[in-house]
């Protein structure tokens, strides 16, 4: 599982540095996006080419309300 490999704490890592206008290209069902530092990101632009994914992705954005 990813998080016996301990990328739930590398993926909160990476993320704690974005600031300003954030793209994630491949964002899939956007389990990334509570990760964003919201105080820091102005605006979070999130795209998957799956529709599925989109659709999970838009849900989870939506949720989180993150500047878009």
């Amino acid at each position: 599982s990813e998080r016996l490999l301990g990328m739930d704490q590398l993926r909160s890592e990476l993320l704690s540095h974005a600031r300003g206008e954030t793209l994630e290209v491949g964002a899939g069902s956007g389990r990334n996006v509570p990760l964003y530092p919201a105080e820091r990101v102005r605006r979070l632009t999130l795209t998957d080419a799956s529709e599925g994914m989109a659709a999970q992705l838009r849900t989870r954005a939506a949720a989180a309300r993150m500047p878009a």
